[in-house]
């Protein structure tokens, strides 16, 4: 009876193990992360088909990726107001820490914000964009023991957004045409702000021209498997195992 108590006691502390053996991956970014389909606006792309989904699926057993994507979300300034919504819940700094606790552990933070930093109404420049961005990915590598948690604090990738396509026929032309060209000076932005050999940077402007939807602004499936794989392949350079 003692022999068969302690072998079911084992078979728990082993699968309680296992709960929490895989290499962890929290995706935190807008519309894009979210998943908006360009081609069927305010329609999202499956979990598969998302970037999230695509990192999950090649990088396979061992890892599990948290999407926490939603549209409208900026750096570290609040977004607009929607509906029920209010923007200060679409500020990034203040929504990772939380959201890095709620899915805890947390062994990598990948960040895709930026985008609606252009938008008319922040207009901010890419030099801005870069430098909260980084602020932001800061607190990420801060956040030890978050909410009485005993979980060391989580690597960081940075998605750099890619310049923004087209938007000649973009019913999102009036929002975003005045962020259009600071989109172009994103990558050489990040390169000048001394913070960010921090952290992994993961270059939006490897995506083809054609991953970018008729809006110009948001990733079509190919370009969600193109961002995916991107990812994917960072992550096993750098070794990271579960």
């Amino acid at each position: 009876m003692k022999q068969t108590f302690l072998f079911l006691c084992c078979l728990v502390i082993t699968g309680l193990t296992n709960l929490s053996a895989d290499y962890r991956i929290l995706a935190f970014g807008d519309s894009n992360t979210w998943g908006w389909n360009p081609d069927k606006p305010g329609n999202r792309f499956s979990d598969t088909e998302r970037w999230p989904g695509v990192l999950q699926s090649k990088l396979g057993e061992g890892y599990t990726v948290i999407c926490d994507g939603i549209v409208a979300r900026r750096t570290d300034i609040d977004g607009n107001t929607i509906g029920l919504i209010d923007g200060s819940f679409l500020n990034g700094a203040n929504t990772l820490p939380a959201a890095i606790a709620r899915n805890a552990p947390v062994d990598l933070v990948i960040l895709f914000l930026g985008t609606n930093d252009l938008q008319a109404g922040a207009e901010r420049s890419a030099t801005e964009v870069a430098s909260s961005l980084i602020k932001t990915a800061n607190l990420a590598s801060q956040a030890e023991n978050l909410a009485y948690t005993s979980h060391k604090a989580p690597e960081v990738y940075v998605v750099v957004p890619p310049p923004f396509g087209d938007l000649t026929e973009s019913p999102l032309k009036e929002l975003f045409q005045i962020g259009a060209t600071q989109s172009t000076r994103l990558w050489d932005a990040f390169q000048e702000t001394s913070e960010v050999f921090q952290f992994q940077l993961i270059d939006g402007r490897k995506l083809s021209p054609d991953g970018i939807g008729k809006d110009g602004i948001h990733l079509n499936q190919l370009g969600h498997e193109e961002l995916g794989l991107l990812v994917a392949k960072e992550i096993q350079k750098d070794g990271k195992e579960d």
